[in-house]
């Protein structure tokens, strides 16, 4: 069993059924069986609401991060963190193992280093701003 979980969907039915297995951190009586998604979110309390919030956004915008093909090459949406750090070091996407629209590079302060926005396609370049870390703008360029 799960008995971490405060919350235990149903296997066969998706999120069709939830069956709390935990009053106290949720806020609903131990197994109340709830219908649906719309019935569950209702019952949550605030907090629980907020907590289940952020698991659904960061699991649908991170779903697919750091993704090469079957010849090796970068796909898709790439994040990397500092050494033994939560802070992001770089953030953006590539296509055939090259950068495409929005990079965004950041100190270990977790502040904005640069933002470079590449049009390969369109302009055949890319546009790069760098910062200092106190926000103020180090310096700009386009380059090919």
């Amino acid at each position: 069993g799960d008995t971490d979980s405060d919350i235990r969907f149903g296997k066969n039915l998706g999120m069709k059924t939830v069956r709390v297995i935990s009053e106290e951190k949720v806020g609903i009586p131990a197994d109340m069986e709830i219908n649906g998604l719309h019935e569950l979110i209702t019952k949550l309390t605030m907090k629980s609401k907020l907590t289940l919030l952020v698991i659904l956004l960061t699991s649908i915008a991170f779903g697919q991060l750091n993704q090469v093909d079957s010849r090796g090459r970068k796909q898709g949406k790439w994040a990397k963190t500092y050494p033994e750090s939560a802070v992001y070091q770089y953030r953006g996407e590539f296509k055939d193992d090259k950068p495409i629209g929005k990079f965004t590079y950041y100190y270990e302060s977790s502040k904005v280093k640069a933002i470079m926005k590449h049009n390969e396609v369109e302009t055949g370049r890319s546009v790069a701003y760098f910062y200092h870390e106190n926000g103020q703008v180090m310096s700009a360029g386009i380059y090919r």
